[in-house]
């Protein structure tokens, strides 16, 4: 009995999506940006919620079946005077420079080629799993440089994804300025997510062992040629 159960909140967990909402205002030059992330699960009932605004302290809070706790930011040590910024510097860069370590390792193994197919599978992949089930979103863009505004107005109009939404996208050839507001709404399925990635990195794994064979052949066909 006990081990059905098991199975029941397995399947469950794999089954019942995660809803997530995403909302962004900034109506004025003048005010805050704000930021409103939303995660549920089990209908509503268990969830995660932030409020930010650019400046101020976020507003985080967990709830569960009725019953709501703030969670409060801990830092884990206390950092000396004057070089608190020194800190927060290094945990600024340290991602930049693991991601471009990263990069050139891959990009030394797979190739260059095969290393943009691979990141283009995933930036798929990322897109089917997170894609919103409805958006709207009407944003005023202003660059303060008039080329630069309208290159950015022609890119964003190309992207075919946006064309399923509510979007509207207004120019500001004459001052630099992003004003509007952003609400996405949408649902990731966990199940079909971890099925998405395991096929993912399979296909990486059988990209790497068919550069490994290559790379053996063709030293074997070296081994047998011969210069005049």
């Amino acid at each position: 009995m006990i081990v059905l159960w098991i199975i029941i909140g397995f399947a469950m967990i794999l089954a019942i999506p995660v809803q997530y909402i995403l909302d962004w205002t900034h109506r004025t030059d003048d005010s805050d940006h704000e930021f409103h992330i939303r995660i549920s699960w089990l209908f509503g009932l268990v969830g995660f919620r932030v409020r930010q605004t650019i400046g101020g302290a976020p507003e985080k809070i967990v709830w569960g079946f009725g019953f709501e706790k703030p969670v409060k930011d801990k830092k884990s040590k206390q950092v000396e005077e004057g070089k608190e910024e020194e800190v927060e510097e290094k945990k600024r860069k340290k991602p930049l420079q693991t991601a471009r370590k990263g990069y050139r390792k891959f990009s030394r193994y797979f190739g260059m080629d095969k290393l943009k197919h691979i990141l283009a599978k995933g930036l798929r992949l990322v897109w089917r799993t997170i894609r919103p089930d409805t958006g709207a979103c009407h944003v005023e863009i202003g660059t303060g440089n008039p080329m630069y505004t309208g290159m950015i107005i022609g890119f964003l109009h190309s992207m075919r994804g946006l064309r399923h939404y509510d979007v509207s996208i207004t120019p500001n050839f004459i001052r630099k300025t992003i004003t509007g507001q952003c609400n996405i709404r949408g649902s990731i399925v966990i199940g079909l997510t971890i099925v998405r990635f395991f096929t993912f990195l399979l296909t990486i794994i059988f990209i790497g062992i068919r550069r490994r064979i290559d790379v053996i052949f063709a030293g074997k066909t070296g081994m047998f040629s011969f210069s005049k």
